[in-house]
C-alpha cells in the first residue's frame, strides 16, 4: 500500500461522488482498503436502476459501492415512549 494511492483516493473522493450522484442517491463517501490498496467507498441510499452506469474506478482508483438506505442522526428519529422508533417511518 502506498502513500500515493491514499493521496489519490483522497483527491478523487469528490469526483467519484459527483459521478455517482448522476445515477443514484449518495449517502456518504469514504475511503476503504481492498486487498493492499486504498479504494473509494460510496454508500448509496438506494440501488440505481442500472448499476452498470456506476464506475468501478476513477482515474485508476477502485470504487466500491454499498446500498445502506437512508441514514438518520439518532437525535432526528421520532421517539415513542422515550425510545427511538427504528424501522420504516
Amino acid at each position: 500500500m502506498s502513500d500515493k494511492n491514499l493521496e489519490d483516493a483522497r483527491r478523487l473522493k469528490s469526483l467519484a461522488r459527483e459521478i455517482a450522484q448522476r445515477h443514484a442517491l449518495v449517502s456518504s463517501v469514504g475511503i476503504t482498503k481492498v486487498d493492499d490498496l486504498y479504494a473509494i467507498k460510496i454508500s448509496l441510499v438506494n440501488a440505481p436502476a442500472d448499476g452498470s452506469l456506476l464506475p468501478t474506478n476513477v482515474e485508476g482508483v477502485q470504487v466500491v459501492y454499498e446500498v445502506v438506505g437512508q441514514v438518520f442522526k439518532l437525535s432526528n428519529l421520532p421517539y415513542i415512549d422515550g425510545r427511538p422508533r427504528i424501522g420504516k417511518i
